[in-house]
């Protein structure tokens, strides 16, 4: 019977582990100028840092680009022939969302191309989870200490039991809480991957470098199945690099005269 049980536990934490997303998806419609779909038209997604993906829209003119990895430099090129070629630059795509976008085509008596280089907006109408999702930018701009538990300071409705200002707490685990749920609840993610510390429910097995991650996702109250617990869910996704080395550099500083003392001179 033991046996028995410890194999029922086994097949929930692969199966939590192969659902575990580290992905976000891509679909949309291709209509022409009178709102008609458009099947057939070759879509072309590319990165900088991945092979270039092509589907073909279906009779609906409906195209899906599922699994896509996280990144910010997502490139969509819509071709037909009698229309002219579009282009959208810049789409981002983060950590399990699904974005629709939506493109109408114009004929045209000549081959032309229409490049849209702003960053093109796209919004996930599916989910529902609350939480908060932290960019690589917003990770770099914070003037806050460089560890996940600062950033679980930022989230509303997330208590933590040791406030970090400044990097005061040298990095040390914070017990945290969301939403009533219980701190051994919480679980943590690397790339869809659980790695909680077994000794230690809810806590990380090791202290993470931010500089070495793109995004970092935080959800609570409405969780889904990717979440084998009831409690707070953070996953950390990795950067995504090309052929090219590169790193950072990041120094922290605090200079006596920066600092203030609360200490009474009579007492020093």
């Amino acid at each position: 019977m033991k046996k028995l049980w410890i194999l029922a536990a086994s097949l929930i934490m692969i199966a939590a582990f192969v659902y575990a997303q580290d992905y976000g998806s891509l679909y949309g419609t291709v209509v022409d100028q009178d709102g008609n779909p458009l099947p057939g038209v070759s879509v072309t997604i590319s990165s900088a840092y991945y092979p270039e993906r092509t589907v073909v829209t279906t009779e609906s003119g409906l195209f899906r680009f599922p699994r896509l990895p996280v990144a910010r430099d997502y490139k969509l090129k819509f071709e037909l022939q009698g229309f002219k070629t579009v282009v959208r630059e810049n789409i981002i795509v983060e950590y399990g969302k699904d974005y629709r976008l939506d493109i109408t085509m114009e004929m045209a008596p000549i081959s032309e191309e229409v490049t849209v280089t702003a960053v093109t907006p796209v919004i996930d109408t599916k989910k529902a989870q609350v939480g908060l999702r932290v960019s690589k930018e917003m990770l770099m701009d914070l003037p806050t200490a460089r560890n996940p538990w600062v950033i679980m300071q930022l989230a509303p409705g997330v208590l933590v039991d040791r406030e970090d200002v400044g990097g005061n707490e040298a990095g040390q685990q914070s017990a945290y809480y969301g939403h009533g749920s219980s701190g051994a609840d919480n679980t943590w993610m690397i790339d869809g991957a659980n790695i909680t510390d077994t000794s230690a429910l809810g806590a990380a097995p090791a202290y993470v470098n931010l500089a070495g991650y793109e995004e970092l996702v935080i959800n609570y109250g409405v969780n889904d199945v990717t979440n084998p617990t009831g409690g707070i869910q953070l996953n950390i996704v990795s950067k995504r690099g090309g052929n090219n080395f590169a790193g950072e550099f990041y120094l922290d500083a605090a200079q006596k005269e920066w600092q203030l003392k609360n200490i009474p001179s009579d007492l020093e």
